[in-house]
């Protein structure tokens, strides 16, 4: 549209330009009224130029858009800036947050390393204790075990000296496997490790004593169809009938097991006191002495009560069906399978 406006502006100017020409020295012909009416009035010298005024209009214009585009662009700027400052902004926050996450890294190795240093330490102290709590249980293994032998030899000794036999043969069957280094079974007890040479002397000979004067006990000889291990100690055949040596078995639990574990001996006591009192005579009345004074040291401790003449154990373990379960239960030499 300005250069439409600039084209009819030349056009004019060059219309006017070309209408003025020399003067005429003759005078003007005179024309019919009619004609002098309609013809336009001669243009005025002293009037500007429109060429002037357009060429201003078209600077204006141009400053105009000049000025426009200007601001738009300063208005640019600011909003680039803008996003600028937002961005510097944005990668200012990212940066305190990723040195805050490097801390907080650094932080959680030193405490993962603490922790580890710590386990270790732990492990240690565990693995340490560990083998302090072997050692201490070999060691209450060890002394148990030499007060049991100990105590075993006593109670041989008196039932051998009070002419017990029925007791003693008892005591030597349950336990030739612990103080009997030539039998083929000894090393099948884990007891023999605390034997001393002197314990295993004391049993020979009251072993032998008994064979001397009992006149029942006997040796299991291979091929004599009972199926068990040779040279084990046993009871003659037809000795005793299978009711008294299970009496007398019971009798000696609670007597063994009174002085290693008290429990265990108040819990067979409770099944077997009545059934022994009634087969008192297959014993020695100072076998049947120890037994009371074992019941009245139960009673005492409160792991058994008397009611009506009834003993009652107050532990509370489990008692298999079979009627009891000592803590030390020794190897039937009669009972062990050829080979084992």
């Amino acid at each position: 549209m300005l250069y439409d406006i600039i084209d009819r502006s030349m056009t004019k100017t060059q219309k006017r330009s070309d209408g003025e020409g020399p003067e005429d020295p003759a005078p003007p012909q005179e024309e019919p009224e009619g004609e002098q009416q309609d013809s336009p009035p001669p243009p005025q010298k002293n009037k500007p130029s429109s060429f002037y005024v357009y060429l201003a209009v078209l600077f204006g214009a141009a400053f105009l858009m000049l000025l426009l585009a200007y601001f738009v662009q300063q208005r640019n700027n600011d909003a680039v800036r803008y996003d600028l400052e937002l961005l510097t902004a944005s990668r200012q926050e990212l940066l305190e947050q990723i040195k805050g996450l490097e801390k907080e890294r650094d932080q959680l190795q030193e405490d993962l390393k603490g922790q580890k240093e710590q386990t270790t330490d732990a492990e240690e102290a565990q693995d340490w204790l560990g083998k302090k709590l072997e050692e201490s249980q070999k060691d209450l293994l060890r002394m148990t075990s030499w007060y049991d032998n100990a105590h075993t030899l006593d109670r041989l000794e008196q039932f051998v000296r009070d002419r017990d036999y029925l007791m003693a043969g008892t005591v030597v069957v349950e336990s030739d496997v612990m103080f009997n280094r030539n039998t083929s079974v000894y090393t099948s007890v884990d007891t023999w490790l605390y034997l001393t040479p002197v314990n295993e002397k004391r049993y020979l000979d009251l072993k032998e004593q008994l064979f001397q004067k009992s006149g029942f006990m006997t040796l299991t000889q291979e091929g004599d169809g009972s199926g068990y291990t040779p040279g084990m100690p046993t009871f003659e055949k037809d000795a005793f009938q299978q009711e008294e040596l299970d009496t007398a078995q019971a009798l000696w639990y609670i007597i063994r097991n009174y002085a290693i574990a008290p429990d265990f001996a108040a819990i067979r006591l409770q099944d077997c006191y009545e059934r022994l009192t009634q087969n008192s005579g297959l014993f020695r009345p100072s076998t049947m002495e120890l037994l009371e004074e074992i019941k009245e040291d139960l009673i005492a401790q409160e792991l058994v009560t008397e009611e009506d003449g009834e003993l009652i154990s107050n532990v509370s373990f489990a008692v298999q069906e079979d009627g009891f379960e000592p803590l030390v239960n020794p190897v039937d030499p009669t009972k062990i399978p050829l080979g084992k």
